[in-house]
């Protein structure tokens, strides 16, 4: 229906700006985003890079659309848009519709990052975190981490506590641990 078609349009341009905390409302009104299509083809082809983003995510949330979801993705970060420089490193991560490259993923999370855009960096600091595609670099992790979560992005609080709580390259320190997570859940 129109009403699901614009919470999909509301929530993906939300998590475009920067709110990775409306990506659920994305998955949740997903199915209702085919009918945007059209429309959104038209505003990437003619350079609309928020758009190519979110025709992006359209694609890459219905399993066997996934690839369509690469042209435009790929669009946007060409096109300079940071955020779609870290959505495509997300599906070079997780072989979501190109085959699985983590050191392509680092370069886009990278680029991200140095751009200034948090979701880059917090995907980045996973990477080192869990050493996927680069060898576990906790002092880097620590540092991106640290950054993300001062920079506002929850995921990144609540991997910053995950260190603390496990010890994972600093002292373990549980309380610490928990303020991070607490704030990770009150703020998303």
């Amino acid at each position: 229906s129109g009403k699901h078609s614009r919470a999909f349009m509301v929530a993906a341009f939300a998590v475009v700006s920067g709110d990775s905390n409306a990506y659920w409302l994305v998955r949740v009104a997903a199915p209702h985003s085919v009918s945007l299509r059209p429309d959104l083809q038209e505003a990437c082809h003619k350079g609309d890079p928020l758009a190519c983003i979110v025709l992006g995510m359209s694609f890459s949330l219905h399993g066997a659309e996934r690839a369509r979801a690469i042209p435009p993705l790929r669009k946007a970060c060409g096109e300079g848009n940071l955020m779609g420089c870290n959505y495509l490193g997300y599906h070079h991560l997780s072989g979501r519709g190109v085959p699985r490259d983590p050191k392509k993923a680092l370069a886009l999370f990278s680029r991200a990052c140095d751009g200034g855009r948090m979701a880059g960096c917090n995907n980045l600091a996973h990477l080192h975190l869990f050493g996927k595609g680069v060898p576990v670099d906790h002092d880097k992790a620590l540092t991106l981490l640290r950054r993300v979560c001062k920079g506002g992005e929850m995921t990144g609080c609540s991997y910053l506590g995950f260190m603390y709580l496990k010890g994972k390259g600093l002292p373990r320190d549980t309380t610490r641990a928990l303020a991070l997570i607490k704030r990770a859940c009150d703020g998303g």
